[in-house]
């Protein structure tokens, strides 16, 4: 792990905590469950006034983030300004906007592995809610077990560990058997199309659209009340893209909030339920994004 207080940002090579915590073991059938037990707040886990309504899962407030860059002057980097949402438990929303809106740097912001330079991001963590504004590493940390899952665009691991432990590696983290934990990244790797044969493989020899998916798996393994995706099918074709969403899909059924850049690729259109449209700080108009229908 890194933490560099230079820039607020916090993270491991993955962006995820890969310790083990003293979680209950669940069984394939019982892990939501077991996870929902392992959410009890923790003490100095949750500020105050830390508070969402019942059902919501993510509210992000006037937020805006700015780094600094230090070989350029320095300079100072506008990345977010004025964004504001809310996603309630079932709900997928899209985020959309040109390159440079500042998209993928919100999705680090929800992770916690960039620190707001103002406003607000609450997340569900059990009955109560972690301020990422100004929670302290371990509290994010222990948010990320808990509550939290990410599918960055790149995939980053250790060299020479299989794509069958990298899945399954978040179950056991989380508490779970290791045998069970490699017998559900077995078969979602082979919902994903990753063949047994390559799941013995370290994913540094796959292609892109391979190690996308052992990296989408690795996410979608455990039932995560919060799930955050950074452009999950941009390397995939349109039959695991499909299967993709319908994953997505599931995850919403089970009461899963779904936060994600999707680029308005059609099979994604009957996946979210709305949008929120971002464009570069600095350009003219309005600061804020705003909300619009299904059409993307």
């Amino acid at each position: 792990m890194r933490l560099d207080r230079s820039e607020s940002v916090l993270a491991d090579a993955q962006g995820e905590c890969l310790r083990p915590g003293p979680f209950p073991s669940p069984s394939p059938g019982a892990r939501s469950a077991a996870f929902s037990a392992s959410a009890r707040p923790r003490p100095g886990q949750h500020a105050p006034e830390a508070r969402l309504a019942p059902g919501e899962m993510v509210r992000v407030e006037a937020l805006s983030k700015t780094f600094v860059l230090h070989l350029s002057g320095p300079a100072v980097l506008k990345a977010l300004e004025g964004v504001s949402f809310s996603v309630h438990a079932g709900e997928c929303l899209a985020v959309a906007g040109p390159s440079g809106s500042g998209k993928s740097s919100l999705l680090r912001c929800v992770y916690g592995n960039y620190l707001p330079s103002s406003g607000e991001i609450l997340v569900r963590d059990g009955n109560g809610a972690v301020s990422l504004s100004g929670a302290d590493p371990r509290a994010v940390l222990g948010l990320r077990l808990r509550s939290l899952a990410y599918a960055s665009q790149f995939l980053r691991v250790i060299p020479r560990v299989s794509a069958l432990e990298i899945v399954a590696e978040p179950l056991a983290a989380r508490g779970a058997p290791l045998a069970e934990a490699r017998a559900a990244a077995s078969e979602l790797l082979g919902r994903l199309h990753v063949p047994e044969r390559l799941q013995a493989l370290p994913p540094a020899t796959f292609s892109g659209g391979e190690r996308q998916r052992v990296n989408l798996a690795r996410s979608l393994v455990w039932p995560a009340p919060v799930l955050l995706l950074d452009e999950p099918t941009a390397s995939l074709d349109p039959a695991n893209e499909k299967v993709v969403c319908e994953l997505v899909t599931e995850a919403k059924r089970r009461g899963a909030a779904v936060v994600g850049i999707f680029h308005g690729r059609e099979a994604w259109s009957r996946v979210w339920d709305s949008v929120y449209e971002m464009r570069p700080p600095g350009t003219g108009g309005a600061p804020a994004p705003r909300f619009r229908g299904r059409e993307l």
